[in-house]
């Protein structure tokens, strides 16, 4: 009765065996791809970090621009205004009816008046 015994319990180990490896090599698998999940979500972590960083730097220099910008159109205002009281002033001096000694037809620039880079019109001698 013996042998039959260890016939059957050799039996049973094979079986267990031949459903135990390819266990054993699913688990290998499973731990691979779980590594290569745990790498990835790593990367990922590192990317959304960067695209924070990256958001920040948008907001910092965009704040900046805008800042820049503001500031130019104050200065265009302030040549604006300029421009315009010494429009105002020379069609003062003008008189109403908008001709005086200087006046060079519909353009007011002639020879007796010069454009500085300034935009500001000059008398030129």
């Amino acid at each position: 009765m013996t042998p039959w015994v260890d016939t059957i319990l050799l039996l049973a180990l094979m079986a267990t065996s031949a459903c135990v490896v390819p266990m054993y090599l699913k688990l290998k698998r499973l731990d691979r791809t779980q590594a290569e999940y745990g790498r990835i979500l790593t990367q990922s972590g590192q990317a959304l970090a960067q695209a924070g960083e990256a958001v920040r730097n948008f907001s910092t220099e965009g704040r900046e621009i805008l800042e820049a910008l503001d500031q130019r159109i104050g200065e265009a205002r302030q040549t604006l205004a300029e421009l315009e009281a010494s429009r105002r002033e020379i069609a003062g001096r003008e008189g109403p009816s908008g001709e005086g000694p200087d006046r060079e037809g519909p353009g007011r620039e002639g020879p007796g008046r010069d454009v500085a880079a300034t935009g500001r019109h000059q008398l030129t001698a």
